[in-house]
């Protein structure tokens, strides 16, 4: 069945949908020859070399760095309007070359396995967390390089499989048993030090940013004018206190939401662009810090 077929007619689709189940992909288990040209990429470096050095410094290759052949009947993306499937319980979508997932994939409520090996999918988006019926997922041979923290939300999952992905968050070893406490007791860890690691960072800011610097600070973090104006009658009393605020309201006013790692890189390009020597010196003394001694 085509994606055009999914999506244009779905009278005749449902008609296709044998046991509520659809396989959007290409049927071949044979290994391609994006596949062979991409089993000897592997990480130089050892796991000790790795633990021992700040992730920026370690190239990682992804699973397929070689252009993949777009074969007839291949699938480049899905459309948002799977979505009106709600009572779809299988999808398989391997071997294909999609790059990402439908953000409102979550709707699929009644979904209960999930095939979507060998593609060029780089993310799962927040909506994944909804699918609660979820028993078999297997995103093998993709370009994933952090899961999200909401996957052990996933009670209903038995079966997971994650190989063949460039794994940072967690790391592979963490996803070779392919049991999801594990994996979602790394990420909660790894949620938490984020955090802490966050919070460090806002005190490094509200700690060393003058007031002359504050309001084009603000301006940089996209804080609406009326806002800004009013944090502006603190700072000559309560500058940190300002800083602070004005870092929670931009973490806030995030939408969707964005987890503490994103946040603390987000905030990280907006002090270098900033230019403040000083304030750059401290934020990358801490990111080397924690790179080098993370848990």
């Amino acid at each position: 069945m085509t994606l055009e077929s999914l999506t244009s007619d779905y009278s005749s689709c449902f008609g296709c949908l044998h046991g509520l189940g659809v396989d959007l992909s290409t049927g071949s288990d044979d290994k391609s020859a994006w596949e062979q040209q991409g089993e000897e990429k592997t990480n130089p470096l050892s796991p000790l070399e790795e633990w021992a050095l700040p992730s920026f410094l370690i190239q990682r290759p992804l699973a397929d760095e070689t252009p993949r052949p777009t074969a007839p009947g291949m699938l480049t993306q899905l459309s948002d309007e799977l979505s009106n499937l709600p009572q779809l319980e299988i999808l398989d979508i391997s071997h294909n070359n999609i790059k990402e997932l439908p953000k409102n994939i979550g709707e699929l409520k009644s979904l209960v396995s999930f095939y979507a090996s060998n593609n060029l999918i780089n993310a799962l988006p927040l909506s994944f967390e909804s699918l609660n019926k979820l028993q078999h997922l297997n995103m093998s041979g993709n370009h994933l390089t952090t899961l999200p923290n909401s996957l052990n939300n996933l009670s209903s999952l038995k079966e997971i499989n994650f190989d063949d992905n460039p794994l940072i968050k967690p790391p592979p070893e963490i996803c070779k048993g392919k049991i999801l406490n594990v994996i979602g007791h790394y990420l909660q860890k790894a949620e938490d030090r984020d955090e802490k690691i966050l919070q460090k960072l806002f005190r490094i800011v509200s700690r060393n940013l003058s007031g002359a610097q504050f309001e084009f600070f603000c301006e940089k973090l996209q804080i609406k004018k009326p806002m800004i104006d009013v944090l502006m009658k603190k700072i000559d009393t309560k500058l940190e206190e300002a800083i602070l605020e004005a870092l929670n309201i931009w973490r806030v006013e995030k939408d969707p939401p964005l987890n503490p790692a994103v946040l603390r890189d987000q905030l990280t390009r907006i002090i270098t662009i900033m230019g403040i020597q000083q304030l750059i010196e401290k934020v990358t003394a801490l990111k080397l810090c924690t790179q080098l001694f993370k848990l």
